[in-house]
């Protein structure tokens, strides 16, 4: 899939290529085409060669309906399911506290409950599928404060520690040691390469400033500078 002719495309592109180095599975690369300005192509996981291979997103998990993918459930929840029923539970909950603490330090605003997804790759067991749609929302939204949806009781950006990770791990039944070993390599990581990969991306200027300021005044634990 391909997106193109928008500004947003090099938000996408900026928010994707530092949490490929940063956390997991992204899928996305921006790439040059004959007739069009650079756009921003989308890899899709629910194609294997010229097969399908099924999936379905949290509402789906939960039967509920799009328009209810914000306030009707939550991450522990979401933790919770993949945790007790992934095919690779402790890893998959591991790589989701990565995405959360990635939407978090991003400004993303918009991981509801349909851009958390499983699929069935051997066509009967569920894993947690690449990452996708994540995008500094901020720069867009400047009236937004927090994520979709909760973490361990919690939505604002600038309230959320390490406190709050923990209440997500062990409101899900998840041991915490397992889960506070990959926040702090995630953020290990953030510190290290953000910086100066931000610096050269594509993302616009402004953009770049509201992301640096946000940054700034998460809580301590989480703090990058620019």
């Amino acid at each position: 899939m391909l997106k193109y002719e928008s500004d947003k495309w090099e938000s996408e592109t900026t928010t994707n290529y530092v949490a490929r180095w940063y956390l997991f599975d992204a899928i996305a690369l921006d790439i040059q085409l004959p007739d069009e300005p650079t756009a921003y192509a989308i890899r899709r996981f629910d194609r294997d060669g010229d097969d399908r291979v099924h999936t379905e997103d949290f509402a789906q998990i939960f039967e509920l309906y799009a328009h209810n993918k914000y306030g009707k459930a939550n991450s522990e929840q979401i933790a919770l399911a993949l945790y007790r029923f992934s095919d690779n539970g402790l890893a998959d909950v591991q790589q989701m506290a990565r995405r959360l603490l990635a939407n978090i330090l991003l400004a993303n605003g918009d991981a509801h409950l349909k851009n958390w997804t499983v699929m069935y790759a051997d066509k009967k067991h569920p894993t947690l599928s690449p990452a996708y749609d994540i995008v500094s929302t901020l720069p867009y939204v400047n009236s937004e404060t927090g994520i979709a949806l909760n973490i361990g009781r919690e939505k604002a950006w600038y309230n959320i520690d390490m406190n709050t990770f923990e209440t997500w791990a062990r409101r899900a039944d998840i041991p915490w040691q397992a889960i506070k070993v990959h926040i702090k390599d995630a953020m290990e990581q953030a510190r290290s390469t953000w910086p100066e990969l931000i610096k050269d991306l594509p993302m616009h200027e402004q953009h770049k400033a509201v992301m640096a300021e946000h940054m700034n005044n998460v809580t301590q634990a989480f703090r990058v500078t620019l």
